[in-house]
């Protein structure tokens, strides 16, 4: 009998066939864009609901990956593949009210999950990868949670990692980066007309991180940076065109100098973003709200710092949502230190 893991590998490699010819015409012709990347993304989707394939749970898309990542392939083709297989699993699960949390650890792959349009849990551990995430919850998609921890290689830096995720209308809810390395970190993030409603980096060595984030009508609720390094571009002509942050935490003068370093505009941090709040090394005080938030943030951090299972997930799921409904609670709170 012939396994699920069998199965998926061969409909892969029928599914990178009947595709590589589309994918190098738009090479070829210089057409390499997310829009027809996109397109094409749908397309495989489209390919695999009418096959039928209902058999397969997290663990066989983790398998079929760690097989392709062991023989050395990075095929953009069947990287697509495995995205639209993680929306097809989404769906089917979702609408038995089960959660569906990819868990991938030792992974090398370029394209991982790229074009995902709909995920749950997307949980990234000591892997590395070029365009890893790029464009998801996308053009109108969703995804819940993406966590990277111990992404990259020092020296060896992935290049356009989380870029244009959340963006062209899509939405991402949590993003959650520890010890992330990559020449270009999350640029693009929340762009045009896209939401992100939590951003959390802590210790990111990026020559580029978060250019052009909520730029073109994107949105981000709240964004915690620590610890950020390398010949750092922070920020750079982020929310341009009507972008917009309402919660920015930083945890030292020096990432805020970075910050307004990418602005041209003195009054721009001000006009785009509404609370910013430095933690330390600031004589400004920052309101209750915020030390509520500080403090979840801080916790949530130490346990994406130490080793989680997949049991531990929705707890730290549970601590990403109780960011938002601390503000909920203190919305009328009048008092600040």
């Amino acid at each position: 009998m012939v396994s699920s893991l069998e199965t998926l590998v061969s409909v892969g490699n029928e599914i990178t066939q009947n595709y590589l010819s589309q994918l190098s015409y738009y090479s070829f012709n210089k057409e390499y864009s997310d829009e027809n990347l996109h397109f094409l993304y749908k397309t495989i989707y489209k390919d695999l609901l009418n096959r039928d394939l209902t058999f397969f749970s997290e663990d066989d898309i983790a398998k079929l990956i760690t097989l392709k990542s062991s023989a050395g392939s990075s095929n953009p083709v069947f990287a697509l593949y495995t995205s639209a297989l993680l929306h097809i699993l989404t769906e089917k699960n979702e609408q038995q009210g089960k959660r569906t949390i990819m868990h991938l650890k030792d992974v090398t792959m370029d394209y991982l999950f790229h074009y995902v349009q709909k995920a749950d849990v997307i949980i990234l551990e000591n892997c590395k990868g070029n365009e890893v995430l790029a464009c998801a919850g996308s053009y109108g998609g969703s995804v819940n949670t993406i966590i990277l921890k111990h992404f990259g290689e020092t020296g060896k830096n992935s290049s356009d990692v989380l870029s244009n995720i959340a963006s062209h209308n899509g939405s991402v809810n949590s993003v959650i980066l520890y010890d992330v390395k990559g020449s270009v970190v999350a640029s693009g993030m929340a762009s045009n007309h896209g939401k992100v409603n939590l951003l959390l980096a802590d210790s990111v060595d990026s020559f580029m991180f978060g250019s052009n984030i909520c730029k073109q009508y994107g949105a981000m609720d709240l964004c915690y940076l620590n610890r950020i390094s390398g010949d750092t571009y922070l920020f750079n002509s982020a929310f341009h065109d009507n972008g917009h942050l309402n919660h920015l935490f930083v945890e030292d003068i020096f990432i805020s100098q970075l910050i307004n370093s990418g602005i041209t505009d003195d009054n721009f941090i001000s006009k785009q973003i509404s609370h910013v709040n430095v933690l330390y090394g600031s004589i400004n005080p920052i309101s209750a709200l915020a030390h509520m938030q500080q403090f979840v943030i801080n916790y949530l951090l130490h346990r994406i710092r130490t080793d989680f299972t997949v049991n531990d997930v929705n707890e730290i799921l549970k601590l990403s949502d109780s960011i938002k409904s601390i503000e909920t609670e203190f919305s009328d709170n009048p008092f600040e230190y």
